[in-house]
């Protein structure tokens, strides 16, 4: 590549690599990017300085590893972006002309902006051979402020990094433990899992067993599935000893897995029996500290079932201290909403809600609990017009609870020790509850939680755990 200001020897005093790279990686060539400028449609002033901004907090996101099926990965990616680009006098074409400088993927995008909204379509291409390996589209207000287009463009980042790691690993499973010598079929079966419907995921699964009975994190995935199956379709009594037995199998096969211990936390967090939870997020936590921020929330929603509200909070804390800008927020909502803080859950949605695409299923999620907060702020005029303009929010269990019967309510709680258990910690302090705290029914469904706690033992000994658990 030519430049301008530096002569050929003084190039190869400074290695390329040593100004690409930011951390150490072990793939040098398969995990590398090169984040172009966005192509901007319409442009005006403010759309370019927002248009460069974005870039260069994509490409700054873009570093560094990420957490791939519940495992951190063991290596760095390589990102070109424009900034550096510029640094070295390179002009657009150099990054393909020049071997030194060719990456693996390319990330392209446009920008254009529509009266008060900004637009973005963005793109992975996979540049040996010219396929598209992810794209999607964001929006959000024009004239958004830096800490608005941080969230968004973290966002962005973590989602084409997932899509181009998925990529990483398909081309080179070997250079992966938890791929590493496994039948190359099953590791091709194993990535069809995320194209096809959640009903037919765990009878694939099950066929990557019989392909490779090795294969570690096909058990942990399994484990996962069978947790969170929903009750029509399995049975808690026999979700969870087929759950407990694919996770003993894949902490077998690979005990130090944050991923997999976390899932048994989840199982053990479920069959309410929480020293074996905690004793499991715990673990995960151990084993790498990328899982603190789960594991945290897994512990936060034990003390909250449990009702120590102040120690649910700081476990929350922790949680939210470790997460990036953006993608905690439903989470955050919904311990505030249990303890009664509703105002600052509407504040903590708020960074994931203006990232999310309209329409999508997450922001139809995170609505959904905006509704629910607004309802008991007494911002009930706020929260119908969203039901109005939201109706797949509108049909969250939690928005249909919110002005139902106490009966239908009562109807609601006792199904759950029969369903997700996800309500279940709600129960003993949430304050949207406390019309019904004195209600026989409600007095009834509490001492029901604390014989199923008491008795956890005897409990899972008699539903739960069963040897010899056919998967």
């Amino acid at each position: 590549w030519q430049n301008s200001t530096q002569s050929d020897e003084a190039v190869t005093q400074q290695p390329i690599e040593d100004l690409i790279i930011a951390q150490q990686v072990d793939l040098t060539k398969e995990a590398s990017i090169d984040v172009r400028p966005f192509t901007l449609i319409g442009a005006n002033k403010e759309t370019r300085l927002l248009a460069q901004s974005m870039t260069e907090l994509i490409a700054e996101h873009l570093v560094g590893r990420l957490r791939f099926l519940g495992e951190s990965l063991t290596f760095d990616l390589r990102v070109l972006s424009p900034s550096l680009r510029a640094s070295l006098s390179l002009t657009g074409n150099d990054s393909q002309t020049n071997p030194r400088l060719q990456t693996a993927y390319v990330l392209e995008s446009n920008l254009r902006q529509i009266e008060d909204m900004v637009r973005m379509a963005v793109q992975i291409v996979r540049t040996k051979d010219g396929v598209q390996i992810w794209s999607d589209n964001y929006e959000m207000e024009a004239g958004a402020g830096f800490k608005l287009q941080k969230s968004v463009s973290n966002q962005i980042a973590y989602k084409a990094k997932f899509e181009l790691f998925l990529d990483v690993i398909k081309e080179n499973p070997d250079e992966f433990d938890a791929f590493g010598g496994i039948n190359p079929d099953a590791i091709k079966l194993f990535f069809c899992l995320r194209d096809k419907p959640n009903r037919l995921k765990r009878q694939l699964l099950k066929k990557v067993i019989e392909l490779d009975s090795n294969f570690a994190r096909a058990y942990s995935t399994l484990s996962a599935r069978y947790a969170g199956y929903p009750p029509y379709l399995l049975p808690l009594d026999e979700r969870f000893p087929k759950a407990l037995a694919a996770n003993d199998r894949a902490i077998e096969l690979r005990r130090n897995d944050a991923s997999t211990w976390h899932t048994r936390g989840y199982i053990f967090f479920e069959s309410l029996d929480y020293p074996k939870a905690i004793q499991a997020f715990e673990e995960c936590m151990a084993i790498d500290s990328k899982w603190i921020i789960w594991g945290s929330w897994g512990l936060a929603r034990i003390a909250m079932q449990e009702g120590r509200v102040d120690d649910a909070l700081d476990q929350l804390a922790t949680a939210v201290a470790m997460a990036d800008d953006g993608g905690f927020g439903i989470q955050q909502a919904i311990m505030l909403i249990n303890v009664g803080q509703y105002q600052e859950a509407l504040t903590s949605l708020e960074p994931d809600l203006k990232a999310e695409v309209r329409g999508n299923a997450r922001r139809q999620e995170i609505i959904s609990w905006q509704i629910f907060a607004l309802n008991f702020l007494g911002e009930t005029d706020r929260a119908q017009a969203l039901i109005g303009e939201n109706p797949v929010a509108a049909s969250a269990s939690h928005v249909m609870l919110m002005n139902a019967k106490n009966e239908d309510v009562l109807d609601f709680f006792e199904a759950q020790f029969f369903q997700n258990r996800n309500y279940l910690m709600s129960l003993r302090a949430a304050p949207y509850l406390d019309r019904l705290r004195n209600e026989p029914r409600f007095i009834a469904l509490l001492e029901h939680l604390d014989s199923m706690e008491t008795h956890t033992e005897a409990y899972l000994r008699n539903h739960y755990v069963k040897t010899g658990v056919q998967l």
